[in-house]
C-alpha cells in the first residue's frame, strides 16, 4: 500500500511501473510551491511580530524617559513648595515676634 503523508500535486514520478522499491525510497516529488507560500506567510507574520516587539520596546524606553523627567519635575516642585512653606513660616514668625514687641 502506498500513500502520501501530505496532500499535494505530483510534479515528478521517480520510479517506473513494476520497479522494485524499498521502504523509504522516494517515489514522487510533490509541488513545493503551496508549502513554500505557507512558510513565507508564516515568516512574514513572525517578522511583523518581531517588529512589533521592537516597537513596543522603544515605546517602553520612551515612557521610562518621560517618567524620569516627570519625577524630576515633581521632586523639584515639592522642593519649591517646601521652600515656600518655610518662607511663610519664617514670615509668620517675624510677624508674631513684632506683635509681641
Amino acid at each position: 500500500m502506498v500513500a502520501a503523508r501530505v496532500p499535494g500535486q505530483v510534479m515528478h514520478v521517480l520510479v517506473d511501473d513494476n520497479n522494485r522499491v524499498h521502504k523509504g525510497d522516494l517515489l514522487v516529488e510533490l509541488d513545493k510551491k503551496p508549502y513554500q507560500v505557507q512558510v513565507d506567510i508564516a515568516q512574514a507574520a513572525v517578522d511583523v511580530a518581531n517588529a512589533d516587539v521592537v516597537s513596543a520596546q522603544a515605546a517602553v524606553h520612551g515612557f521610562e524617559g518621560q517618567t524620569r523627567s516627570l519625577r524630576f519635575l515633581l521632586e523639584h516642585a515639592i522642593e519649591d513648595v517646601d521652600n515656600q512653606v518655610a518662607q511663610l513660616r519664617s514670615k509668620v514668625a517675624v510677624l508674631s515676634s513684632k506683635k509681641r514687641s
